[in-house]
């Protein structure tokens, strides 16, 4: 009898290692065909022998596992001692998710024992377990399950003498453990929503004059390319002149000196060079226009300028006739400069004709350069 078992449970454990999983996950059942082999307690007075065990249980979490449990022993010795039980237990596992996973089990059970002659006993037991459960395949299809177990038999009246008491037997088992059925349905990571691409970086501020100066700053725009210009964008003026050095022909003038577009020191006679007349007329010529926009420029960076508009003429014709154009050309200019914004009361036009003539009046080019204006400051 104890061969066929032996043998079907080397059977069972071939044929569900070539179907089924092997180290059970949580929310699987698995099955345990074992062969196992018995010390019996001395003073059962039978031989230690071999049997079989197979467990059915189911792994509740990663760490523990419950199964029932059934074996058979049909153990000799004068008397044939036919002994077989179920029961229940409850194992921890370690390192489940390993090649190999020890435990610890621990249960109880009830077994029945038949001997010759005539004995018929029910009891209670106990058993602990220390075994390991180890991949064998490459897919991890099975786990070779071994295992010492302890069990102990209560109120036994199994002694040769009928008295009550219990016997201790030592049990190593092996055989393969086969996972079946659906493991617990795992929570499915949510996806994290992949972030936004950072905003563009905005665009860089715009200086149209490439001076440095973005133009949200730039209070002198325009500037010249390659013009040093200061914080607020504008021609640097060392020297204070308000003529910016780009254009100051007279580097370091001293602070408070009246200086003209140029940036020189400004005398008391401004000659208007360039602007001559016509013969016998006081009418501005466009090239006249050009030259008088340097007389607005300094009667603008200095208010409280006054100044004497005079007009000069030639030696050419009567003295009086002279003196009398020289008069309309000074007005001419007045007005030209009230055009273009200059308070009148800043000015005055007065007419010298011909007597302070400043080149030769024998000649054409003297006549045409003693036909001027200047402008004289007063205050």
């Amino acid at each position: 009898m104890k061969r066929k078992i032996v043998a079907a449970a080397a059977a069972t454990a071939l044929l569900l290692g070539n179907t089924a999983m092997a180290a059970e996950k949580p929310g699987q059942w698995y099955v345990t065909p074992m062969a196992s082999a018995i010390w019996v307690d001395n003073e059962r007075l039978v031989d230690d022998d071999i049997g079989a065990a197979l467990s059915i249980g189911r792994a509740l979490t990663d760490d523990v596992n419950v199964e029932f449990h059934g074996f058979n022993y049909a153990l000799e010795n004068g008397r044939e001692l036919d002994y077989w039980g179920v029961g229940a237990d409850v194992a921890r596992v370690f390192y489940r998710n390993q090649r190999i996973s020890p435990y610890v089990l621990g249960g109880f059970g009830w077994s029945k024992k038949n001997s010759d002659p005539g004995l018929d006993e029910d009891t209670i037991y106990g058993n602990l377990a220390l075994g390991f459960l180890t991949d064998v395949t490459s897919n991890g299809s099975i786990a070779l399950r071994t295992e010492l177990r302890y069990r102990i038999d209560h109120d036994s009246n199994d002694r040769p003498d009928g008295s009550r008491g219990s016997f201790r037997d030592l049990m190593l088992k092996v055989g393969v453990q086969i996972p079946f059925g659906q493991p617990y349905a795992q929570p499915v990571a949510q996806r994290a929503e992949p972030a936004p691409p950072p905003p563009p970086p905005p665009p860089p501020p715009v200086d149209s004059d490439g001076d440095g100066v973005p133009d949200s700053r730039d209070q002198c725009p325009g500037t010249p390319r390659g013009v040093t210009v200061d914080a607020a964008g504008c021609p640097v003026d060392t020297d204070g002149d308000g003529v910016a050095d780009y254009l100051d022909q007279c580097p370091g003038t001293p602070a408070g000196t009246r200086v003209d577009s140029r940036g020189c020191p400004i005398t008391s006679v401004i000659n208007l060079e360039g602007v001559t007349f016509a013969f016998n007329s006081s009418e501005i010529t466009g090239d006249d226009r050009g030259i008088l926009n340097e007389a607005v420029s300094i009667l603008e960076r200095y208010p409280d300028v006054r100044v004497e508009i005079a007009g000069h003429t030639d030696s050419v014709g009567n003295a009086t006739y002279n003196m009398n154009l020289s008069e309309r050309r000074a007005q001419s200019v007045v007005d030209f400069l009230v055009d273009r914004g200059i308070d009148r009361d800043r000015m005055t036009a007065r007419g010298y004709g011909q007597n302070e003539p400043i080149a030769d009046n024998a000649t054409e080019a003297g006549r045409a350069m003693n036909r001027r204006v200047e402008l004289r400051i007063i205050e």
